[in-house]
């Protein structure tokens, strides 16, 4: 037997359609299902024959007598379109022959590493030439210059512990050099203040 609403074949027995839970409508003799059957195929054909819109036949089970060879219509009315991508080809670049001393541009934290690189190394020197007090005043000089250094440093974008380290060294230079150059002028003074 046949659904009346989807056209899915129901096995002998069933109350419901499996495919779209309609009621089946139960059959009560073989004399009444075989006119029932040749109505729905006339249907069928009659509703092919002008294609307006697509209805799913109803169908019921015909008998073994009154068994016909019926082929579903098809609907050629409506095609699937067919969809392409379209190709793609990434563009060529050719490089200049000119460029030949080409290097490569440093990013923004890559320039202030050489600068933080400079403000270490002075503020190091800067600390030790503070401890030999006959020099402490280039030592607070060399600190200065790597404050500078560190300061420039930042400003091209590099935080790292280059900088930091150079920076501190720096300071501690300018700090000990400042004492030390301030306490050899006092002692400077109160030398020349003692012959006068």
């Amino acid at each position: 037997m046949y659904c009346e609403k989807c056209g899915s074949q129901i096995e002998n027995g069933l109350n419901f359609c499996p495919e779209c839970g309609a009621p089946v409508a139960k059959v009560n003799s073989a004399a009444s299902v075989a006119p029932a059957a040749a109505a729905a195929v006339t249907e069928t054909v009659a509703s092919t024959a002008v294609p307006t819109e697509t209805v799913a036949p109803s169908y019921t089970e015909p008998t073994p007598a009154a068994q016909t060879n019926y082929q579903q219509p098809v609907n050629t009315a409506y095609q699937q379109p067919n969809y392409q991508q379209p190709s793609y080809q990434q563009p060529t670049y050719q490089q200049a022959s000119y460029q030949a001393n080409y290097s490569t541009p440093m990013s923004a934290g890559e320039a202030g590493r050489s600068p933080a690189k400079s403000a270490l190394i002075l503020g190091i020197i800067g600390l030790v030439l503070d401890f030999t007090t006959y020099f402490s005043i280039v030592g607070l000089i060399l600190g200065i210059i790597g404050l500078v250094k560190a300061s420039a440093s930042k400003k091209a974008g590099f935080n790292g512990g280059l900088r930091g380290a150079g920076f501190g060294l720096s300071l501690a230079a300018v700090i000990l050099g400042g004492i030390i150059v301030a306490i050899f002028g006092l002692v400077i003074v109160s030398a020349v203040l003692e012959e006068l």
